[in-house]
């Protein structure tokens, strides 16, 4: 969403309940099937590769006599999967999906790994685990979820007990429940059953280099099992390590720890706050963790300390005071012997009843030896690891599934799953191991040029879309979603500007949409290829009807009118032709991009031409003569188009006016990008893009503000935002230019006494020639800057939209 734009729309609400009430009626059904077809061995035709149509056909491959062949060619393997949580139950569907013999053994009594919480599994509630009694998810839903098998929220499902979007960890446990059930995973799920040891196992005269070369070794497996703790043996041509990265507890040392009287624990042992009741607590750590453990302890406490070397936004260390009773404190220096806590900037707090650690957790692999297995764990980096999967001594034998961490994991998972069954197969070859020690070693090296501690090197963060793409490469299936992407970078955005709230108000509504509709298109083929009542049919059809309609009626331009025409032609005619020609290929690479994200209703070029060029042309009149220095080609005038989009204004004024410095503002990376891909192929010097948010590159603290001659927006937002957003950038002495409709005219007096407080002279409005996007005749809207604004201008992103001035 672009940051100065807000709209609602009545259509697309009743649209979503009506997805959402087509999409829950028919999610068990479709589930159900996906259930049925996943024991049924996947096939292929000879040279085809595998079909992937949908998520569904990737359980239901038929294939005729003549395939039988190929799928006796395949290998089965006999394959171990450590651990049933995410990881480890889609490993074993992919597994199972291509034919190999799958054991899963779990050490609890149930599935689900981190998201069981010690409750749940009937464990003493001092049990370590990551999970605490008020834990709600960090990211919303629809991105968790596998991609053959959404998260959506149902009614008519029986292990749903939370339909919010960022839903509690009893919510994330029912939906491993539900696919494992209708995967039918239990018949392999092996509970009570902890494995103590894997080693390599000699063949002897069985053992087939040609085997080694391309598979790897097999594997001697000593584990316990039952109430009674039976000790077993067997031997599997595979393991898949999937145990997860959140059973042992990461330890620090702080000077004083021996001697402090306070009680010291870890997150891991964190279940709800009462027990802080009335104390002082300090918390060390401030990720996801650390941020949400010390709200919930603040409800309870008396006074809550969060303390750290780094925050997830650099500015949350400058404002100390998150709520009356919770704080920002710099790192811990030391824990003093009469119950105080000193930190590194000298501060001290007395009488600190608690410590609690959120720092994390370590790798931890009890049953393996490194030296048999080739890897070792430094400073909480598994080594060597191709891809953060495979020890390249071991081939695909041994893999180690979600050691990622800062990712979506569920999609990620299910990704490398693919790869690891096909790997096993033989349908797909490992690169030499040499290759594999080569590409390990550059990672690594790359690693060290950054300066990033080794304990980050699994740390992927924003690379992890570039590594999901990979891996989907190599494994030969489709890439993920972009939505994804978008709804992750929207997310952590949201998060950083509003870590209070951004679980209840949400900033990604065409993203949900694009999800949302993915998850019908997928109902739609399930129905299709299996039938349904003909109600359902017509509920989906007309939804289907709906959406196609809403699209044409959004993008469909009516015909300009010969005096419309006049005016366009008019803005045109006064670019060059080496203009014209940049502005060819701008409106070329944005109905290109168009096709892969969301840019512009436009269609064609005429379209871009004549809605979009010819408008933003037209404020280049009011800019010259609100600021004539603007004119002078000798010395820089320096222009933000705040909230650009697909770049217009701002591209537009900076082909026409090339002595023109213009920086284009947008909160979204992508559009960015796109941006900056646009001004390198087209040769356009004098633009550079700012990826923000307004609220935020206009911060008193930011470099950005106050450093602009002019900020200008093309947006239909209410002036009182837009002034709110823009004006922070303006230099005093410069300008404010807003481009609006007629509607402008009306909001200039209510949005007065917002200006007057922002530093601005009462607004000005001067008509131009220019029809803008929806057909409306053209109103600039100006204002000088006369004094510097506020600090506490402008607010918090979310707030300015909510409370405008």
């Amino acid at each position: 969403m672009r940051t100065t734009r807000t709209r609602t729309r009545t259509k697309t609400t009743t649209k979503f309940v009506l997805l959402q009430r087509c999409c829950f009626h028919h999610q068990n059904h479709h589930r159900k099937e996906m259930g049925n077809r996943a024991t049924r061995t996947a096939r292929t035709r000879t040279g085809c590769s595998t079909m992937r149509a949908s998520a569904t056909n990737e359980t239901d491959l038929q294939s005729d006599d003549d395939d039988s062949a190929v799928i006796n060619e395949r290998r089965k393997a006999k394959v171990l999967v450590v651990g049933a949580g995410a990881s480890g139950l889609v490993c074993a569907k992919e597994l199972r999906q291509r034919g190999h013999e799958v054991r899963v053994f779990e050490t609890k009594s149930n599935l689900g790994g981190v998201w069981l919480h010690a409750t749940a599994n009937n464990e003493n509630k001092t049990t370590k685990t990551a999970m605490y009694d008020s834990l709600r998810t960090n990211l919303p839903r629809e991105v968790m979820g596998y991609e053959a098998f959404p998260f959506l929220s149902s009614s008519s499902s029986s292990s749903s007990v939370d339909a919010r979007r960022f839903c509690s960890h009893k919510e994330v446990q029912g939906y491993l429940q539900e696919f494992a059930k209708n995967f039918r995973l239990f018949d392999v799920l092996e509970f009570n059953t902890t494995v103590k040891e894997c080693r390599k196992k000699e063949d002897g005269e069985e053992k087939l280099a040609e085997r080694e070369e391309e598979f790897g070794p097999k594997w001697t497996v000593k584990y316990e099992q039952g109430e009674k703790k039976e000790l077993k043996r067997d031997t599997f041509d595979a393991i898949v390590v999937a145990n997860g990265h959140y059973s042992k507890p990461r330890s620090a040392r702080f000077l004083g720890a021996d001697v402090f009287p306070g009680k010291q624990m870890h997150s891991s042992t964190y279940k709800e706050p009462s027990v802080f009741t009335n104390q002082n607590v300090v918390l060390i750590g401030a990720q996801a963790s650390g941020e949400d453990i010390s709200r919930d302890i603040a409800t309870r406490a008396k006074s809550v300390y969060l303390s750290a070397k780094t925050w997830q936004n650099a500015e949350w260390g400058s404002n100390p005071n998150i709520s009356e009773n919770l704080f920002r404190k710099p790192n811990v220096k030391a824990l003093l012997e009469n119950g105080s806590v000193e930190f590194e900037d000298g501060s001290v707090v007395e009488n600190v009843d608690a410590i609690v650690y959120c720092i994390g957790y370590e790798y931890d692999f009890p049953f393996l030896d490194p030296k048999d297995a080739n890897f070792s764990v430094d400073d909480n980096y598994v080594n060597p690891l191709y891809e953060h999967l495979f020890v390249p001594e071991n081939r695909s034998s041994l893999s180690f599934v979600g050691l990622c961490w800062k990712v979506v994991p569920f999609p990620q998972f299910e990704l490398q799953a693919k790869w690891i069954a096909k790997l096993l197969s033989g349908e797909l070859k490992l690169p030499p191991t040499k290759e594999m020690k080569i590409h390990v070693e550059n990672f690594e090296n790359d690693r060290k040029s950054q300066n990033i501690p080794k304990r980050h090197w699994h740390c992927l963060g924003a690379e992890q879309f570039a590594y999901n793409d990979r891996i989907a490469e190599y494994a030969k299936e489709t890439k993920l979603k972009e939505w994804r992407w978008e709804m992750y970078e929207k997310t952590g955005i949201n998060k950083r500007t509003n870590p209070e709230k951004y679980r209840e108000e949400h900033n990604d509504g065409e993203v949900l949409e694009k999800a949302m509709n993915e998850e019908l298109t997928m109902m739609m083929m399930s129905i299709s290829s299996e039938g349904t009542r003909r109600g359902d049919s017509q509920v989906v059809n007309a939804l289907a009807k709906e959406n196609r309609k809403e699209k044409n009626e959004a993008s469909s331009d009516p015909p300009l009118s010969a005096s419309e025409r006049e005016i366009v032609e008019s803005q045109l005619n006064a670019l060059s032709d080496s203009q014209m020609k940049q502005v060819k290929i701008y409106s070329s690479l944005l109905l290109e991009w168009n096709q892969k994200m969301n840019l512009t209703g436009a269609k064609t070029e005429n379209d871009v031409l004549e809605r979009h060029v010819a408008d933003s042309l037209s404020i280049i009149e009011a800019i010259e003569n609100t600021c004539p220095n603007s004119k002078d080609t000798s010395k820089p005038f320096k222009i933000i188009d705040v909230g650009t989009g697909a770049g217009f204004p701002g591209m537009v004024l900076a082909i026409a006016r090339p002595h023109w410095e213009i920086s284009l503002l947008d909160s979204l990376q992508k559009r960015t990008k796109f941006l900056d891909h646009v001004a390198d192929s087209a040769g356009i010097k004098n633009v550079k893009t700012i990826w923000s948010r307004a609220e935020d590159a206009g911060k008193f603290e930011s470099e950005h503000r106050e450093q602009f001659d002019v900020a200008t927006a093309r947006a239909v937002a209410d002036l009182r935002l837009l002034s709110e957003l823009c004006i922070p950038f303006v230099k005093v002495g410069g300008a404010w230019i807003a481009m609006k409709n007629q509607s402008g005219l009306e909001e200039i007096e209510s949005a007065s006494k917002a200006v007057e407080i922002l530093g601005g002279e009462a607004m000005l409005y001067q008509e131009v020639q220019s029809i803008g996007p929806d057909g409306n005749l053209r109103t600039v809207v100006t204002s000088y800057k006369l004094t510097e604004t506020d600090k506490k201008y402008p607010r918090r992103a979310g707030t300015p939209q909510k409370k405008p001035l």
